[in-house]
């Protein structure tokens, strides 16, 4: 049988009487330019695209026996509403895990440097936990450890530039400005930064962008840190050594105190 001469609806009824995916896969072929115009719509990435097709047409398979549709021009606005909300959810989850990564670099920085029981590691703390112990310390104990610590992130003049060479909306980079030649210390704290600064950006092309061109330094060393913050090496070896003293302290806390919850 030659598929091709077949319209639209004459395939999903075949489809629905034979279980064969071959009705599908010639449907699919027919639209798969348009479903793949609507991914890059919503996807930077060539790979998201091929992705989202995937489920659009796996969708097409497990859907398609329950469908009707009254003609060819309602079963494509059907695939174009799938293909949007495919689109979307795969946005979701990206944000989600970036949001994840980037907090789980910083984490895994104090696991390497502030020990603790192997049943109390720190990745078992939220952002906002791990914040609320940072600000418990002195603020001496608090850069110390933030420098020591987490990579630098910083808006200068340079990144602004390669950001527009990348082809970063102008009014993107005008908001960036806002945090412009601060040094910001750990990836999630800098994630938060520009998150909250820039909208549109569901899919975190922009910020990843912006992460890689404004990363200034991994750890410093106390040296670093002392030409940094105008404090002596003394200090700066103290601030450390008591500042993880305190910290270790504040995460214990949180994590008995998740125990005892769990435990009622």
């Amino acid at each position: 049988m030659n598929l091709e001469k077949l319209t639209d609806l004459e395939l999903i009824h075949k489809f629905q009487d034979s279980g064969d995916q071959l009705y599908v896969a010639e449907l699919y072929r027919r639209y798969a330019k348009h479903i793949m115009t609507i991914c890059m719509g919503f996807l930077k990435d060539k790979g998201l695209h091929q992705d989202v097709a995937i489920d659009v047409y796996l969708t097409m398979v497990n859907d398609l026996p329950g469908k009707t549709f009254e003609n060819s021009q309602r079963f494509k606005n059907w695939l174009a509403v799938i293909s949007k909300n495919l689109c979307i959810s795969k946005l979701r989850t990206i944000k989600r895990e970036s949001k994840i990564i980037y907090w789980y670099k910083d984490i895994e920085n104090l696991n390497n440097h502030v020990e603790l029981e192997d049943a109390k590691r720190y990745n078992s703390v939220t952002p906002d936990e791990l914040k609320k112990s940072l600000d418990t310390l002195t603020k001496g104990q608090k850069r110390c450890l933030e420098l020591f610590f987490f990579d630098g992130y910083m808006i200068t003049e340079g990144v602004l530039k390669r950001l527009e060479v990348d082809g970063i909306p102008p009014n993107v980079v005008n908001k960036l400005k806002a945090i412009k030649d601060i040094d910001i210390r750990g990836a999630g704290f800098f994630f938060d930064q520009i998150r909250a600064l820039i909208d549109g950006d569901e899919d975190g092309f922009y910020k990843s962008v912006i992460m890689k061109y404004a990363v200034i330094s991994d750890k410093k060393s106390y040296k670093d840190i002392s030409e940094s913050t105008g404090y002596s090496l003394k200090e700066v070896k103290s601030y450390i050594q008591t500042g993880r003293i305190k910290l270790r302290n504040m995460i214990k806390k949180i994590l008995e105190e998740k125990e005892n919850n769990n435990d009622k």
